[in-house]
């Protein structure tokens, strides 16, 4: 069974309120923020599948607090503004959000855009399933097994599933070698951050390359790697 949807709406007190009520209609587990020590507590506290971040929130710095999620907590983003120009969409994107709307808001567009951005990352479902297929392949999470898209075993080190999992948090998503080397090995350093480029090397080897695409991991020059499945979906 796919869990329920975890969305942190991050605007004043009473946006948030009638916000988070009318994303419950619609089935989703919403709850409100309306600074940033409340957001971090609130990431800390529970598990985050998506934050709507008003832009013109006075107490918080929107585009900043974008680049922290998507960066730090690779939680995807939709930012809400009073009509805002192309610019300020523009930026917005660039910092990593997923999306972007303008008011005045219609709560089932928003639903809309906000199950369109979790089916297009995964991560409501795959981040957190026991089993989850991309691409063809297949990976139990619970044994550490993958299995090819032609049924074939393919042996994994500790090391190598744990970059994969953290790939699999983020498909299409731009990740640095340090945030592989902390999630994959547990520190990061001079060292964890080279050799972080022969695990990766391991793992591309083992999924092997299409013809019509290449790898599925992909080199980002002076950043560090891209996941590029076209699908990653949880399985029951």
């Amino acid at each position: 069974m796919t869990p329920t949807p975890n969305i942190l709406v991050v605007t004043d007190a009473a946006g948030g309120r009638v916000l988070c009520d009318g994303l419950a209609r619609f089935k989703l587990d919403a709850r409100a923020a309306c600074d940033v020590p409340a957001v971090q507590a609130q990431l800390k506290a529970r598990r985050t599948d998506l934050v709507v971040l008003d832009l013109m929130l006075p107490s918080v710095q929107a585009l900043a607090l974008t680049r922290e999620l998507r960066t730090a907590f690779k939680v995807p983003v939709i930012l809400i503004s009073d009509h805002g120009t192309a610019a300020e969409r523009v930026v917005g994107l660039e910092m990593g959000a997923d999306d972007c709307m303008d008011r005045p808001l219609i709560v089932r567009e928003l639903v809309a855009r906000i199950r369109t951005v979790l089916r297009r990352t995964g991560v409501a479902s795959a981040a957190h399933s026991g089993r989850v297929r991309f691409d063809g392949w297949e990976l139990q999470r619970s044994e550490r097994h993958l299995r090819s898209p032609a049924g074939v075993p393919v042996a994994l080190s500790n090391a190598e599933f744990q970059l994969l999992s953290t790939f699999l948090q983020a498909p299409r998503r731009v990740v640095s070698r340090d945030d592989l080397a902390l999630r994959a090995q547990g520190q990061v350093s001079a060292v964890a951050s080279r050799s972080i480029d022969l695990l990766v090397s391991r793992l591309r080897h083992k999924l092997g390359t299409e013809a019509e695409r290449g790898p599925l991991i992909r080199s980002v020059r002076g950043v560090g790697y891209l996941f590029d499945a076209q699908s990653v979906e949880a399985l029951a």
